[in-house]
């Protein structure tokens, strides 16, 4: 629809003035109109055409993980988040930390398998992209647990990212507020994510392994969901090869054959991985999420 003519507007808002005065203002309400169309992107014939006077906002997008992983030394936690315009992208995996690969990507509902077990090799050729920059929400974002145990998160280098020193029990649910800013109101995202068990009593352990053939992985407290194991091992400096297997949780058991990693050299590094993750389409006013709890057991194992 076209505006009204500005002199037709303009005795529209006086007499919105007059009868403001009536109803007991002291003074009429400032003048407030929409600046004038130019339609310098509209067609004259096609009402319906959108010009550049008329742009709204995108849609927004929150992407991160939370990942809590169980070492020989203790627990720990790294946490990334982006807040940003939705660029309709699929999931796509990302560094957080000192996780390449990230532990746990393979359990995001967009690629969990949902037969038989699936393993891929991985390497350092192809090496995760970083988390998009992100808006500013405020100096720092947080990981809000039910438990009353906080992740604080601060800005910098682009993205919102913390880590720190251990666990919170399982079964813990979680959610991601920010202070707002940059298009994003203050409060929380209804993330609605939860921190599954550490996988219990797995064999084969921290020690030695006796062959890359086929490595069998058992677990003593089987889930319904998805289980990773991740398998990584240096090929010299900063690159690596891994092996990526999912499977069923609740079978207790995975069969890995790792041969990829016999070129390689060193301890081989395992993740052992339950997740949660949510995909949840933007709605409204409420922003699409693409974000992820992940609870792994990183030890070594050496030939």
């Amino acid at each position: 629809m076209r505006p009204l003519p500005r002199s037709l507007a303009l005795s529209g808002l006086l007499a919105i003035g007059v009868v403001a005065c009536d109803l007991g203002f002291e003074e009429p309400p400032p003048d407030a109109y929409l600046p004038d169309d130019d339609d310098s992107n509209a067609d004259d014939d096609d009402d319906d055409a959108i010009d550049d006077d008329d742009g709204a906002g995108s849609d927004r997008q929150a992407e991160g993980v939370l990942v809590e992983i169980r070492e020989t030394a203790g627990d720990r936690w790294v946490g990334e988040l982006s807040f940003h315009d939705d660029d309709g992208e699929a999931f796509e995996e990302f560094r957080a930390g000192d996780l390449d690969p990230l532990p746990g990507a393979s359990l995001h509902p967009v690629l969990i398998p949902t037969g038989a077990p699936e393993c891929v090799v991985l390497s350092s050729d192809d090496r995760a992209r970083p988390l998009p920059a992100a808006d500013p929400v405020g100096g720092v974002s947080l990981w809000v647990s039910s438990t009353g145990t906080d992740r604080t998160l601060e800005s910098g280098a682009g993205a919102y990212a913390g880590e720190g020193e251990g666990a919170v029990e399982a079964g813990a649910s979680w959610d991601v507020e920010v202070k707002g800013g940059g298009g994003w109101p203050s409060g929380a995202l209804e993330a609605d994510l939860e921190s599954r068990p550490f996988l219990a009593d797995i064999l084969p352990g921290e020690g030695l392994l006796g062959s890359l053939a086929e490595i069998h992985f058992s677990w003593s407290n089987p889930l319904p969901g998805g289980v990773e194991i991740l398998l990584r091992r240096s090929t010299g400096g900063d690159d690596w090869i891994a092996v990526r297997c999912t499977s069923a949780d609740d079978t207790g058991e995975l069969r890995v054959r790792a041969d990829a990693l016999a070129p390689a050299t060193g301890p081989v590094h395992v993740w052992a991985t339950r997740g949660d993750w949510t995909a949840r389409p933007a709605d409204g006013d409420a922003a699409r999420l693409d974000l992820g709890v992940v609870r792994t057991l990183h030890y070594e194992l050496t030939l």
